[in-house]
């Protein structure tokens, strides 16, 4: 695995080289900036970056966006000393398939850069604690998933937890073309275009549990109920691909 490191901390980036470096990786560069980190995206094969989300005068986040433009293929695992839900939320939406937080400490840092390089969706318990938003907000948040039907939460349950679609067909004992249709259903009931956004719509407002950590449940309704004994029939689907 060929690793981009942006940091402006150079203790932790260059501890986190070394650890990598000897586990068998390698570090392509240690830069300490966002432009600097896609500026080497350009430049060189890099398959994973692993992105700072504060610097001085600079946004990680946008930084994301930057890498990705460079190299879509790049996979990305957003870090950071702090847990802010929304500034976690917006990495997510950015295009990260991983978070970390410092305190986290370098082995499960390199646990979680290693999982998202084998094509996981990694969000770390200890940087999600949600701020507590208005109760205006919330019911019009959540007004969009009361016609989720019971299997729908459950994809998006799933989904957060970092299954693929190939989980979801194993574990759900549904066919390939079914949990699609889920998916499809899922996206275009939380009016997003993709996996990772429907992640990060349900971290920012609570609706579902991750790893452990509560958030809130997802209202039943009494039209999610009733959908729930035509879940797997659905015909709805959105334009997005679905992998």
């Amino acid at each position: 695995m060929r690793v981009l490191i942006c940091d402006d901390h150079s203790l932790f980036a260059e501890a986190l080289a070394v650890v990598l470096t000897a586990r068998g990786h390698t570090v392509v560069a240690t830069v300490a900036t966002p432009d600097a980190a896609a500026a080497v995206a350009a430049t060189s094969r890099v398959d994973l970056c692993v992105m700072d989300l504060q610097f001085p005068g600079a946004s990680g986040v946008a930084g994301i966006g930057s890498v990705l433009r460079e190299s879509p293929s790049t996979r990305i695992v957003a870090l950071t000393g702090l847990t802010d839900s929304m500034l976690l939320s917006q990495a997510i939406s950015a295009g990260a398939r991983g978070l970390a937080t410092k305190g986290d400490g370098i082995d499960r840092v390199v646990n979680t850069i290693r999982r998202v390089h084998e094509g996981e969706i990694v969000l770390v318990p200890e940087g999600l604690h949600f701020a507590t938003k208005g109760q205006g907000d919330r019911m019009d948040r959540h007004a969009n998933t009361r016609f989720l039907t019971v299997r729908e939460r459950e994809v998006l349950q799933r989904l957060v937890d970092g299954q693929s679609t190939a989980d979801l067909v194993r574990d759900m004992g549904v066919r390939y073309t079914t949990a699609r249709t889920h998916i499809q259903n899922l996206l275009m009931k939380l009016g997003v275009h993709s996996k990772l956004e429907a992640v990060a719509f349900a971290v920012a407002n609570q609706m579902v549990t991750i790893a452990g950590v509560p958030g809130a449940t997802i209202p039943t309704g009494v039209a999610g109920k009733s959908a729930a004994n035509n879940g797997d029939r659905s015909e709805h689907s959105v334009a997005s691909q679905i992998n």
